[in-house]
């Protein structure tokens, strides 16, 4: 029976409830403008529409759980919720991930993991971003995004490397960086611990003997520019930090 009738064996049954999750979607959404061309208050919030977004990827096989997550994206930014937006970074990802189940191709796996890599970069950037701006909410928001996603994303990519510790020392600089700049006490100690935690995960490379003198020199070199620009902001911002 399943290879005479698949289309009703599983094909049928799965566009239906892909169907289904597409209404409760786009109803979602046509809720969600009914009440901002009303100028009515947000009865949802941050928590409720990631979690609504998480809930369609948990249950849908890719398509629906995309739409969803970014339809949270843009109504995030209309309230201006930065962990509605957050969480919809990893509700997108997670839908990206339900693909994979259709596949076997290295290609797309490849693929997949480099998108994780890239979301990862973006998010680091839009952390500058806001931090140059003065948005400290987008700034924890886009900062915890990629704490979670780089370390994931390099991994993926080039797996237990050398790698590893620049992208840790990169997050203690954007993070030390962004706690000087924005006098925020705890990002500067969460850009200590990720320096801290470079440091570990440097030993243990070293212990394992997958390093090699080009990337000994480039962690030498991201550990000195981190410590020279904490170094000099913190310098410039002496008074302000002692404040803090």
């Amino acid at each position: 029976l399943d290879s005479e009738y698949p289309m009703m064996d599983w094909m049928a049954p799965w566009l239906f409830h892909e169907g289904v999750l597409l209404v409760l979607v786009f109803v979602w959404e046509w809720i969600e403008g009914f009440r901002r061309k009303r100028m009515m208050a947000d009865h949802r919030g941050a928590a409720g529409r990631g979690f609504f977004a998480l809930s369609i990827v948990f249950i849908s096989a890719g398509p629906a759980g995309i739409i969803a997550a970014l339809l949270c994206l843009r109504r995030s930014f209309d309230w201006k919720q930065p962990a509605g937006a957050a969480i919809s970074i990893h509700a997108s990802l997670g839908a990206l991930l339900a693909f994979m189940a259709w596949t076997e191709s290295d290609f797309i796996t490849t693929c997949f993991e480099w998108t994780i890599l890239g979301v990862a970069i973006v998010m680091v950037l839009a952390h500058l971003y806001t931090v140059l701006l003065d948005l400290p909410k987008w700034t924890t928001a886009w900062l915890w995004n990629a704490h979670l996603l780089l370390p994931i994303g390099i991994m993926a990519v080039v797996g237990w490397s050398p790698w590893l510790v620049v992208g840790c020392l990169g997050l203690s600089l954007v993070t030390w960086v962004g706690g000087i700049l924005q006098l925020r006490r705890g990002m500067r100690i969460t850009g200590a611990f990720d320096l801290v935690l470079a440091i570990a995960v440097w030993l243990l490379i070293v212990q394992d003997g997958v390093l090699d003198s080009q990337m000994l020199l480039l962690m030498l070199l991201a550990l000195g520019v981190e410590l020279g620009i904490v170094a000099w902001l913190g310098t410039r911002h002496q008074l302000q930090l002692s404040q803090d």
